[in-house]
């Protein structure tokens, strides 16, 4: 595989990145909303769907945690594109912790 080739792929698998990571921050975001409506009209209904929407939240941040590990791994990327990929991490673990309190 060529040098172009590679950076080809890891331009690819950041992009993908960083769509899950949207992903995981849209579905935060309904987590904090449904939360804000489940307490202001007490809807039993909706406690239940942001029960369930958690673990999805935790399946995408595992997810992203695995893509980072294979890109370092799989790429080597130099330091920027290094920071660029470890603050996927920490973005998925902050957006997770929003849905945690939403629950």
């Amino acid at each position: 595989m060529t040098h172009s080739q590679s950076n080809s792929e890891f331009s690819h698998e950041l992009a993908d990145l960083n769509r899950t990571l949207v992903c995981l921050g849209m579905l935060a975001s309904k987590q904090l909303n449904a939360s804000l409506q489940a307490m202001s009209d007490f809807q039993d209904s909706l406690v239940e769907m942001l029960i369930e929407r958690d673990n999805e939240l935790d399946a995408l941040e595992a997810e992203i945690n695995e893509r980072v590990l294979t890109m370092i791994t799989t790429h080597k990327p130099r330091s920027d594109d290094l920071r660029r990929v470890l603050a996927s991490t920490k973005a998925a673990h902050s957006l997770e912790r929003v849905g945690d309190y939403a629950r």
